[in-house]
């Protein structure tokens, strides 16, 4: 089994830098291989910082993936030059997670049974926010959460070969409602397994499009951070502690300090 990891970047190099050094990679037992796929743009003021963390990512022996650089176009434009690259290989299943998601430390297990079963889409229906300045902690529950998802490349293939696009170009936002009307329209009678849970950890700061502020009206509950029930996320303190060191050192230090 193989999937490929779609991840658009820009700015953010503190948060990326963390997420990746926390990438949980499933078990060797699963069988399954992942392939990264970095989109950047020269235009990013930290366009070489977040170059730099992608390669020394990709250093790992288990992890192979591609850098490609694209110009700062609506990020449905920068996931569908990703994509194209990425359908010049072998794969089985898309990932769609951002460069500010941390996957749950049970998320393998949770994808992992459907995915042998051939499932078209796998996804959940809750996420949780983390707002990395203040601390707090939300669980957003909707009918579907494009974070985390999977989508089987045969409904790639289809949409790819219908509209030359998985993500409706021109787009900067409502990337997983777009892409699954697209897929939806190419191949109707797709199966879909909708996890009851949440996959992802989505790291706030203020550099996001849609603020934690925002959100948090329209989160069922705020807990504080490291909620017994927010364990599967290991330590939320910790990985906020982290960001707000590399915060300091790509201000001021090296690169070096925050690969290392």
């Amino acid at each position: 089994m193989k999937i490929a990891v779609l991840m658009p970047i820009w700015k953010r190099p503190e948060i990326l830098s963390a997420i990746l050094k926390r990438w949980k990679s499933p078990p060797s037992k699963m069988r399954i291989e992942l392939y990264f796929v970095f989109i950047v743009s020269k235009e990013d003021p930290h366009f070489a910082k977040l170059v730099d963390i992608c390669k020394y990512f990709l250093k790992s022996d288990t992890i192979e993936g591609i850098i490609v650089e694209f110009p700062n176009l609506p990020v449905a434009s920068k996931q569908n030059a990703g994509l194209g690259i990425a359908l010049k290989r072998d794969w089985d299943y898309l990932m769609n997670i951002g460069s500010d998601n941390v996957l749950a430390n049970d998320y393998w297990n949770l994808v992992w049974p459907d995915m042998w079963k051939g499932a078209d889409v796998i996804l959940g229906n809750r996420v949780v926010f983390l707002d990395s300045y203040t601390r707090e902690v939300i669980e957003g529950r909707y009918n579907l959460i494009g974070a985390g998802r999977l989508i089987a490349r045969r409904l790639i293939d289809a949409t790819w070969k219908k509209f030359g696009y998985l993500y409706t170009p021109h787009m900067n936002s409502g990337m997983d409602t777009c892409s699954r009307l697209n897929y939806s329209k190419s191949v109707p009678n797709h199966s879909e397994v909708l996890i009851n849970n949440s996959l992802v950890v989505d790291i706030k700061s203020f550099t996001n499009i849609n603020l934690f502020i925002d959100i948090k009206h329209r989160g069922h509950e705020v807990t504080k951070v490291d909620a017994e029930e927010f364990t599967r996320f290991a330590s939320l303190s910790e990985l906020c502690d982290e960001i707000a060191k590399l915060r300091g050192v790509f201000r001021g230090g090296s690169m070096r300090d925050a690969a290392s």
